[in-house]
């Protein structure tokens, strides 16, 4: 009896003792799974702090370039507004220098229209008396 209450301890020590591996086991398991999400937490963590410097050194990078663009917009405004200014002026100058040729122009042709009209009737009319012929060479000059 006593070999047979011994062997019942011995099955329910064994049993208790399959069960305890099997717990031993499943949180074995469970420990297993949680570092490899604990790693993969820690990766994506690294990973992310890395994505995030080189955004940053991007963000830094376009705010250098979008100052240089900002400097030369700046720069071909203000040649744009060189050059109206110089093409204003150019106009100005253009007009002027018209009136002036206008002028000169009207201020040589006068005299010589009032030149031409004896001149022409010198040579056109034979007629003319040595007293007329003088009279209009007077005239013109």
């Amino acid at each position: 009896m006593h070999i047979k209450e011994q062997e019942r301890k011995i099955e329910l020590l064994n049993e208790k003792n399959t069960s305890y591996s099997r717990s031993v086991e499943i949180q074995r398991q469970a420990l297993t799974f949680s570092l490899v999400a604990f790693v993969v937490v820690v990766m994506f963590a690294v990973l992310m702090v890395f994505m995030f410097r080189r955004q940053h050194r991007l963000n830094d990078k376009l705010s250098v370039q979008n100052e240089q663009i900002r400097r030369q917009k700046q720069f071909q405004e203000e040649q744009n507004s060189r050059l109206v200014e110089l093409s204003r002026q150019l106009e100005d100058a253009t007009q002027a220098k018209l009136q002036f040729f206008t002028n000169v122009s009207h201020d040589l042709r006068t005299p010589l229209s009032l030149i031409m009209g004896p001149l022409e009737q010198l040579t056109s009319d034979d007629s003319l008396t040595e007293e007329q012929r003088t009279s209009f060479l007077q005239l013109a000059k």
